[in-house]
């Protein structure tokens, strides 16, 4: 599975899906104001500004390149200018060619051999060393005629194994493969609903999240909901005893058992807090980290064994604003600057400036 995403400027971070998309149906914006609602779960804007209004932009402004990190089966990645770079040794190593911009806004890597993106133009499959776009903006499944008039823009990707796996977006939507072709799911639970994260642990443990938290077991759907009401989900994190999940100033967790939410006292988050990410491999003294984004102060927040979260404050470069973590192991990771222009690592205990 892929995790993270970065936007142009990092300000990602701060977007609210229901607000953003209730005003502009037909377009994710790329450049979004800090401080709204919610972080849309995992995915990438293509290096644009964009607004509801009319954008003059300084003609020698340099943009930054387009860059995305990723949490993947395969280890963590990177992607920029249309290159994909794997992590799994500690620094960038070129991997190959990227599926094109707006289609890499979510990576699920099933092999080395095997891959799927999604983002606003659609589904790309990677086989044979080449990445094929699949579906398009066009395609009866996403094209306006098929869904009231409105664009669908696909926000994430997960596979369960290579003959099943689901992609989500806005506008209610939610695809599943079934290691043949996609087809929409419907439910009259998705109506309406904006989604950005979708997480499983298998084909019958089927999570996504926005505007509502659900899960579909494999033939029917149920509404877990919204830890409180207005806090929209911009991550997921599933475990076998429960769910955390991100609503921006808090995490939040969901007991299987009880089938209930709870905010953790004390509430550790002091900002914003990121889309939990789990540590690969077997569990271990810990299960995942979350990031404090946009903090100049190095702030993660350390899932361990026992359930509990405790702030961990690392020394990071000065001013340095930090964005889209993903994990290598239990004790290394990586962010992006909240521009895009640089990657950093942290290990053992300080954050460092990779070059790539």
């Amino acid at each position: 599975m892929m995790l993270t995403w970065a936007s142009v400027g990092r300000t990602l971070a701060g977007l609210s899906l229901a607000m953003t998309l209730s005003a502009c149906s037909n377009a994710l914006p790329a450049g979004m104001a800090l401080g709204t609602a919610w972080p849309v779960g995992n995915g990438l804007s293509d290096g644009s500004k964009s607004g509801t209004g009319e954008v003059t932009q300084e003609p020698s402004v340099q943009q930054p390149a387009f860059v995305g990190l990723y949490q993947t089966a395969q280890g963590p990645m990177l992607l920029r200018e249309n290159k994909l770079y794997s992590l799994d040794t500690g620094v960038p190593v070129d991997w190959g060619k990227a599926p094109r911009e707006g289609m890499a806004w979510s990576l699920a890597m099933l092999s080395a051999q095997e891959g799927w993106s999604v983002g606003s133009e659609g589904i790309a499959r990677y086989r044979n060393q080449l990445w094929e776009p699949i579906i398009n903006s066009t395609h009866e499944l996403l094209a306006p005629a098929s869904n009231n008039g409105v664009a669908v823009q696909l926000t994430d990707v997960a596979f369960a194994n290579a003959g099943r796996g689901y992609a989500v977006g806005t506008h209610g939507m939610v695809l599943a493969y079934d290691g043949t072709a996609w087809s929409r799911l419907t439910d009259a639970l998705l109506v309406g609903r904006h989604f950005g994260t979708v997480r499983l642990t298998s084909a019958s443990d089927v999570w996504v999240a926005g505007e509502d938290v659900l899960r579909f077991d494999g033939n029917n759907w149920e509404s877990i909901g919204l830890p409180e009401a207005g806090a929209a989900v911009g991550g997921l994190l599933l475990l076998p005893d429960a769910v955390w999940a991100s609503t921006g100033d808090a995490l939040w967790r969901w007991d299987r058992m009880s089938r209930t939410w709870s905010k953790p006292q004390p509430d550790l988050v002091d900002g914003y807090v990121g889309a939990p990410q789990p540590v690969p491999g077997s569990p271990g003294a810990v299960v995942a980290w979350a990031m404090d984004v946009g903090s100049t102060g190095g702030i993660l927040y350390r899932l361990g064994a026992a359930g509990s979260w405790e702030r961990v404050t690392l020394a990071a470069p000065p001013q340095v604003e930090l964005d889209s973590l993903v994990m290598l192991d239990a004790d290394t990771g990586f962010a992006l600057s909240f521009d895009g222009s640089a990657l950093y690592k942290f290990d053992q205990g300080s954050w460092s400036r990779l070059s790539f």
